[in-house]
């Protein structure tokens, strides 16, 4: 029996809706109910993440499994284009329609730069900025080890930490062997008051994650005209424009920290990101998202 942290990566990230999906479809079913599914990952990327080289193992028979089920309901949708070809590619043949997952910026509030600048002590100082879970699957110890690269290219640089996880103390002795105490600060848990400081004052939001579903992040940061830099990766290369609202960064050690320093060292690179970042954000909103997801369920009712 699994136990322990492949055990828990299975429950939260396969057993729920492969295996307990299944009783929704037959209850559905009983009911004479039409069926719909979000499938919010890839789950392969899972086992890659937390087997630690033996999920290649279980690969093809959760590809099977993934299949077999979303093709037993009536709709599934994807909150990507990386999730849409992933289900493509498991066998997957029921209609699978797209809709990206809203980002409600509400409790997010764009605040004049030079304001949110001096009220965090930051002057003059290029910013790059992350927010989310300090874990394993977000590869937070890679981006520390990225913006290492950025210094000599931007000296003064800070790279700014928000979240809180189980890696934080080994994160924070990352940053102290490295020498970087001065340049990588853990901000810990934040508010939405802190957040909406930090995405108004950061140059660029960042992240070296190599997979997300729609990272919310990215948005509420385009809310506040902070454009994005991160990995050509699954949910990144959906919501950021390269080189219109954001910098992709081609898959490979170095190329991240690249991306940042040249956004960086550009005010006038950062200056369009931003405004495009400006632009894009309300394509995100709840309000425009409920409409297409309404006009679907309408569809599939028809």
């Amino acid at each position: 029996m699994l136990a322990g942290r492949p055990a828990r990566a299975l429950r939260r990230g396969v057993l729920l809706p492969i295996l307990l999906g299944p009783v929704g479809v037959r209850l559905g079913r009983r009911i004479g109910a039409k069926v719909a599914f979000t499938c919010h990952s890839v789950y392969t990327d899972y086992l890659d993440e937390y087997y630690w080289g033996i999920g290649r193992v279980f690969r093809s028979r959760l590809e099977r499994t993934t299949a077999r089920f979303v093709d037993s309901c009536d709709v599934v949708f994807a909150p990507s284009s990386t999730v849409w070809r992933w289900l493509r590619s498991c066998g997957a043949t029921v209609r699978i329609e797209q809709l990206e997952a809203p980002a409600d910026t509400s409790r997010i509030v764009q605040v004049d730069r030079a304001a949110a600048r001096r009220e965090l002590g930051l002057a003059d100082r290029p910013v790059a900025f992350y927010v989310g879970r300090i874990a394993d699957e977000k590869r937070v110890h890679d981006l520390v080890d990225e913006f290492a690269r950025v210094l000599p290219q931007v000296p003064g640089a800070l790279l700014a930490l928000g979240g809180s996880g189980r890696r934080v103390p080994s994160i924070r002795r990352a940053i102290a062997r490295a020498g970087l105490e001065g340049s990588v600060r853990l901000l810990g848990p934040l508010d939405s008051e802190a957040l909406s400081l930090w995405y108004s004052a950061a140059d660029v939001c960042t992240s070296a994650s190599h997979s997300e579903t729609g990272p919310l992040t990215v948005v509420e940061a385009m809310s506040c005209g902070c454009p994005s830099v991160a990995f050509r990766a699954p949910g990144f290369e959906d919501r950021i424009a390269d080189r219109v609202n954001g910098v992709l960064a081609p898959d490979r050690p170095g190329a991240l920290g690249e991306a940042m320093a040249r956004v960086l060292a550009d005010p006038e690179l950062r200056a369009r990101l931003a405004a495009g970042a400006l632009e894009s954000a309300p394509r995100y909103t709840p309000a425009v998202n409920t409409e297409r997801l309404i006009a679907m369920y309408e569809h599939l009712l028809a």
